[in-house]
């Protein structure tokens, strides 16, 4: 490969690292506004720990591959946390929205929350159907 070849690429590259740069910011800006309020709230109806709350707000996919004796499962792990009290913060995963570029709008939030009988860590992907957001993915953790 000759200098000026490398060199294309190499510029070729940076742009689309600058251009990914921007385009997540915008998407943070984005779902700040319209995700973010729907996490905090998915996670206020969730922490009813029922599994009818929660089936309500999971995704087809994920619904369709949580059985009712996982779901039973993780309620019974995640009840002794109580109701949620307040989620501290949400940090947006830039990773996740690039993704979105590929195929079905994805967010994915980390961050800490308190409940009644303590603090735990969350990872939360949601995913938009119909201009409604719907949980993909959840993992919490007691801290």
């Amino acid at each position: 490969m000759s200098v000026n070849s490398l060199r294309i690429v190499v510029l070729l590259l940076l742009i689309l690292i600058v251009g990914l740069y921007f385009y997540t910011d915008k998407q943070q800006q984005y779902f700040q506004a319209t995700a973010e309020p729907a996490a905090k709230k998915i996670l206020r109806d969730i922490s009813s720990w029922n599994a009818a709350d929660m089936r309500r707000h999971l995704s087809p996919q994920a619904s369709n591959t949580l059985s009712d004796q996982q779901l039973h499962t993780l309620l019974v792990r995640y009840r002794p946390l109580g109701r949620l009290v307040s989620v501290n913060e949400l940090f947006f995963s830039n990773l996740m929205s690039v993704f979105s570029l590929l195929g079905e709008t994805r967010v994915s939030y980390s961050g800490t929350a308190i409940f009644e009988n303590g603090p735990g860590s969350f990872t939360l992907t949601l995913i938009r159907l119909d201009n409604i957001y719907y949980i993909y993915s959840f993992n919490l953790s007691a801290d």
